[in-house]
């Protein structure tokens, strides 16, 4: 059995609610979370969370377009090269299919060095 992981939000970091949910799969994995403070300033990007010391962009969309996929993880590279995918809030489309485009794109963007998907059961899957 897998041990729990660990959520860490310090006082004055805002999270988002999706975001809480996503790093609460994660903790489920036995993953420590840490969200880290958005950083003030034109054009400045920051990633989301740590998760076990390497810093991730965590993205949740929710349009059912498997083009917003790429693009989506596009966005994301520009705050890390790891990415944490959540489908909880994609609706009418199943995450087999969801985890087959990720598959294609994590191959096509080289520049993805890590991607993780948290599926719509909350299981963690690592794509690459």
């Amino acid at each position: 059995m897998k041990s729990k992981g660990v959520i860490i939000i310090e006082p004055g970091v805002d999270v988002w609610p999706h975001e809480e949910r996503t790093a609460e799969a994660l903790a489920a994995s036995g993953m420590t979370v840490r969200f880290l403070r958005r950083q003030e300033g034109d054009h400045i990007r920051t990633p989301d969370v740590v998760v076990d010391g390497e810093r991730w962009e965590m993205k949740s969309p929710q349009s059912p377009d498997m083009d917003k996929v790429r693009k989506t993880l596009r966005s994301a590279l520009g705050q890390s090269r790891n990415i944490i995918f959540d489908s909880r809030r994609i609706k009418g489309v199943p995450d087999f299919k969801i985890e087959r485009e990720l598959r294609k794109q994590a191959e096509a963007i080289r520049q993805i060095r890590r991607l993780v998907f948290v599926n719509k059961k909350r299981e963690v899957v690592d794509i690459k």
